[in-house]
């Protein structure tokens, strides 16, 4: 069974939940997840707090922002190193970054950081600023750039041997109703699929840099109304989580076929080594008896002709 981690949000999450795919447990164990976090926040160092300061109601969302401060994605990756990594840009896109005046950076966690007393203070004192790729795309993308650069590098030194697969992101502009009708001109959903530009940017420059495999993205999903977490342009339709599944799974086949070829290449390469070794081996050996036996006769002569 493969071993896999996810770096990224509930569109890559809920590939290893069992209650969307059924059976993932029977050829994937999940190692680690980091979420609700930004590549730009993950590659910067641990941003000392006060928990009780981030403490909300619910526990998982505490978690979340607890992680992206400590940037435990990195030190669970570093500890597990998983035969896989998937990642995908979601939060990158969606959340952008907080800048603080000290120099710190985290994620932009617009969902859950605004309820903590934390966020509070910080708005009060005016004691950060704001970055997204929508406000600022030029320097957004640049410190993107420079942070997946250093994921990167730390993979190289840490992961040597994981592969990382990109899970491609869109938001879709119509979803399924609670009656399976399409609704379409939807003023939310028209307004959030501007970001697929950014999705776009960010994950082609992944695609041109590194090494990695790309889940790519069916433009004809729909949301879908009764997902489990809600509405969102980016809940998708049951097909497409079992579709990814498949493509998951076959980029892994094809990926042990390549591994397989590669180890068969080597044993080739072993065995005609061996065979000319042998070769070489024999030869010597015929050279060696062909002097001996020529020593004996030479010998042989010479007793002959002191014998006369």
């Amino acid at each position: 069974m493969d071993t896999i981690s996810i770096i990224g949000s509930c569109i890559s999450r809920d590939l290893f939940n069992s209650k969307v795919i059924s059976d993932y447990k029977k050829f994937f164990e999940l190692y680690t997840y980091h979420g609700r976090s930004t590549f730009i926040s993950l590659m910067q160092e641990p941003f000392s707090f006060n928990k009780k300061d981030i403490e909300l109601e619910n526990k998982v969302d505490t978690t979340f922002i607890e992680d992206d401060f400590k940037k435990e994605g990195i030190n669970r990756l570093a500890k597990y190193a998983p035969n896989y990594l998937m990642i995908d840009i979601l939060f990158d896109v969606i959340f952008g970054v907080i800048c603080l005046n000290d120099g710190n950076i985290i994620s932009n966690n617009t969902w859950n950081l605004p309820k903590t007393s934390f966020y509070k203070y910080l708005n009060h004192e005016k004691d950060f600023k704001i970055l997204t790729i929508a406000d600022n795309s030029q320097k957004y993308f640049n410190l993107y750039k420079n942070n997946i650069d250093l994921f990167f590098d730390f993979l190289d030194e840490f992961c040597e041997n994981t592969k990382v697969i990109l899970n491609s992101v869109r938001h879709v502009s119509s979803y399924v109703d609670v009656k399976g009708d399409v609704v379409n001109n939807n003023s939310r959903f028209k307004n959030e699929c501007f970001d697929n530009i950014y999705f776009l940017k960010l994950e082609n420059y992944i695609i041109d840099n590194f090494d990695v495999s790309v889940m790519t993205f069916n433009n004809n999903y729909l949301a879908d109304v009764s997902h489990m977490w809600g509405l969102a342009p980016h809940h998708y339709e049951k097909s497409f989580y079992r579709d990814k599944f498949n493509k998951l799974k076959d980029i892994v086949f094809k990926d042990k076929i390549s591994n397989n070829n590669i180890l068969l290449e080597g044993f080739k390469n072993l065995v005609n080594k061996n065979v000319l070794l042998n070769m070489r081996n024999r030869i010597l050996d015929d050279e060696k008896n062909f002097f001996k036996r020529e020593n004996i006769n030479l010998k042989r002569k010479t007793n002959h002709l002191s014998q006369k």
